[in-house]
């Protein structure tokens, strides 16, 4: 069987990534692998190190100094634990100047450990391979970067939204 299952996932950047938002999205078709996102970067903050007029934020940020937890990614509904996927990845939107890393940051639990996106890969709107692994994996921590900030940017939210998919791959 093969199958396709999106997961569309959005984070917001107010005031240069003063927070990141995204949501909890689940699809599932009948009896196809999925893919499940858990993204809390709603809570994500930058350090309250900027304290005079004219101190600016760095041009890159990582979810890993902000106060905020990994994302997650889950695959589900394997038919065995030697079904192979890949987890493609992309914008679907260009934010205006800026670059969006992701990285696995970690294994997760299940059947398998994943192979790939464990450095730093800037997304486009075109899908990439993320990574790939077999059988249910749940709970693989994902981080973000974004750069290239800069103080002509302007004040205002950048809309950053991501996409993964997962394919059943023979």
């Amino acid at each position: 069987m093969r199958g396709k299952i999106k997961n569309n996932n959005r984070l917001l950047t107010p005031h240069f990534i003063a927070g990141l938002f995204a949501g909890l999205l689940t699809v599932n078709t009948c009896q196809a692998i999925s893919i499940t996102t858990s993204i809390n970067w709603a809570s994500c903050q930058l350090p309250d190190t900027l304290t005079n007029a004219g101190d600016y934020y760095a041009s890159s940020i990582e979810s890993s100094t902000l106060t905020c937890a990994d994302a997650t990614l889950s695959v589900s509904g394997a038919a065995s634990s030697t079904t192979n996927w890949t987890i493609t990845s992309r914008l679907l939107n260009s934010p205006a100047g800026l670059n969006v890393d992701l990285m696995r940051s970690g294994n997760g639990s299940g059947d398998s450990t994943p192979a790939g996106g464990n450095s730093y890969a800037t997304q486009t709107t075109a899908a990439q391979v993320f990574f790939t692994g077999t059988g249910n994996v749940s709970l693989i921590p994902i981080r973000f970067k974004i750069s290239n900030f800069d103080v002509s940017d302007g004040h205002g939210t950048q809309n950053i939204q991501l996409s993964y998919e997962v394919t059943e791959t023979p």
